[in-house]
Formats: C-alpha cells, structure tokens, sequence
C-alpha cells in the first residue's frame, strides 16, 4: 500500500514537471513567433491547441486503460473467492459424507466418487474434526 502511494506521488511529480517544461516551451514558441508575424503566432496557437488534445486523448485512454485493469483484477479475485467458496462446499459434503460412514459404519466404496474434487486438506479436516471431543469442545463455544 505504502509503495503504491509512492509510485503514485512521484508520477504526480513527473507529470508535474512534464507539463511545466511544455508550457515553458510553449510560451518560448509564441514569443518566437510573435516576432515572426501574425500568421505565425496563429499557426503556432493552432498547434499547440493540436496538442492539448492529444494530451487530453492519452489521459483519457490511460484513465480507461487503469479503470479496465482494475476490473480485471477485480472478476480474477472474484473467481478466486467463488472457487474457494466452491472448494470448501465440496470439503463440508465430504465431511458429511465421512461422518455418515462413521454413524452408519457404510463403507467406502459406496460413497467413492461422488466428490472427486475433495483433496488431500478435506480428509486431514475430516479425520481432526471427527472426534467426539472436538465436536463437544466445539458446541461449548
């Protein structure tokens, strides 16, 4: 967080000089041309005027650009909470599906493959939370 406000600070700080150097070098093209004539002055307020909007038209595409980016790292964390959230739906079934086993003494072989994306960390939580004393210590709380 610290180094985005960082980043964020010293591109305020460039783009503050960036536009203090053109503005300069404006003002030095319309004195020079001033002493050219009318035509000039108008050729140069005209191409200057050229570059303001280019300028707005970057801004505003990289204003897009940010905004698109943020939206993109936005739905990927979003998918990443609802597969999370799908993982865990799958571990709470296996460990339903487990606890029935143990009630009902069902063996393993009729509930095999009903859940074939419950991993490694659903059977560790299955074989921890299954005793009696961590269902008791549990309901205390």
């Amino acid at each position: 967080m610290i180094t985005r406000r960082l980043v964020s600070i010293a591109k305020n700080n460039t783009d503050k000089q960036r536009e203090a150097t053109r503005k300069a070098e404006q003002r030095q093209a319309l004195a020079e041309a001033k002493s050219q004539g009318p035509e000039a002055v108008a050729a140069v307020k005209a191409r200057i005027a050229e570059e303001q909007i280019a300028a707005a038209k970057a801004r505003e595409e990289e204003k897009l650009r940010y905004a698109a980016g943020q939206q993109v790292e936005k739905d990927r964390r979003a998918a990443e909470n609802k597969a999370k959230q799908a993982q865990r739906k799958v571990c709470i079934h296996w460990l339903i599906i487990n606890a029935s086993r143990m009630t009902f003494g069902i063996s393993g072989s009729q509930t095999e493959g009903h859940f074939p994306n419950s991993g490694r960390s659903c059977r560790r939580a299955a074989t921890s939370s299954l005793r009696p004393s961590t269902y008791i210590h549990r309901s205390r709380r």
